[in-house]
């Protein structure tokens, strides 16, 4: 599947097929545990991905494998399941609903250390489709999928494209028919963002099968997504500033962020001309 996507270590998907830029390790001790695991409000196996820093960006992260891995709340404790072993994948049982206004803890045993993070879950907020609009090539591109700045409604946008099962397009790979980008709406406004290095633009055709996904951010995941974006997609543009740290929620000995998110998902198809018209500023 093609993935518009920018690795930077914390292997966190980000928006945009970005150019690359020459981060380094930045001293990230190589003993930390880096964290990526969002809970929704949806009964699904929920992901915990555990890895080691890498020193570029390009490299190829090694799995955090064998760890102990639970979730839990006041009144309930979750065992996650390495699947596949070795993986450093974690799965919690596939019965598990995180609840809107819940706090939540990730416990993890690994390498030695005792990690713990608590999110509480964000209330899921409506939000209208992404607009597309068609090239002159005869294809169709993503014009918009949210505000970028919202003072109050931070979260992130991951749009699932689709158009394997066209006729047009049967003989070709299904992987090369398919694609997931990333939008962002944050509580700052960044001229590094408004002066981003260039991405890339996917292109599809009428047809498509468009899944759209708003996942509500706290501030405190927000900044987290923030501080990524600059040290990544938004690296490499006219302003760029020194590199940092990454904020964590993760106590000391991780990295990375264990995230709470509520979450409403919009299905729609590509037709012919674009109908979205009723977009909404204040996503």
């Amino acid at each position: 599947m093609r993935k518009t996507t920018f690795l930077a270590g914390l292997m966190l998907l980000m928006f945009g097929c970005e150019k690359a830029s020459d981060i380094g390790s930045q001293g990230i001790p190589p003993d930390l545990v880096v964290v990526d695991g969002i809970i929704t409000d949806e009964q699904k196996a929920h992901l915990v991905k555990l890895t080691s820093p890498v020193a570029d960006p390009d490299d190829t992260p090694v799995p955090v494998t064998g760890a102990v891995v639970m979730i839990y709340d006041a009144d309930s404790t979750w065992n996650l399941t390495e699947l596949p072993d070795n993986s450093g994948y974690y799965y919690s049982p596939a019965w598990f609903l995180p609840v809107v206004g819940r706090t939540y803890t990730l416990l993890i045993r690994a390498a030695g250390k005792l990690l713990t993070a608590k999110s509480t879950l964000t209330n899921p907020l409506a939000f209208f489709r992404a607009r597309y609009v068609k090239g002159s090539n005869g294809l169709y591109h993503i014009q918009a999928a949210s505000n970028p700045y919202n003072p109050s409604r931070a979260a992130m946008y991951k749009v699932n494209l689709d158009w394997s099962f066209l006729p047009a397009y049967s003989n070709q790979n299904p992987d090369d028919c398919r694609a997931v980008v990333y939008y962002y709406t944050l509580p700052t406004l960044d001229v590094n963002e408004i002066l981003a290095p260039t991405s890339e633009t996917v292109w599809f055709p009428v047809g498509t099968h468009v899944v759209e996904t708003r996942y509500s951010l706290s501030d405190e995941h927000a900044a987290f997504i923030r501080a990524l974006l600059l040290n990544t997609t938004w690296n490499g543009g006219l302003f760029d500033g020194d590199q940092a740290s990454l904020p964590t929620n993760l106590n000391e000995g991780g990295a990375g962020f264990f995230g709470a998110c509520g979450v409403v998902t919009r299905t729609f198809f590509v037709l012919p001309e674009e109908k979205s018209t009723n977009f909404e500023k204040n996503q």
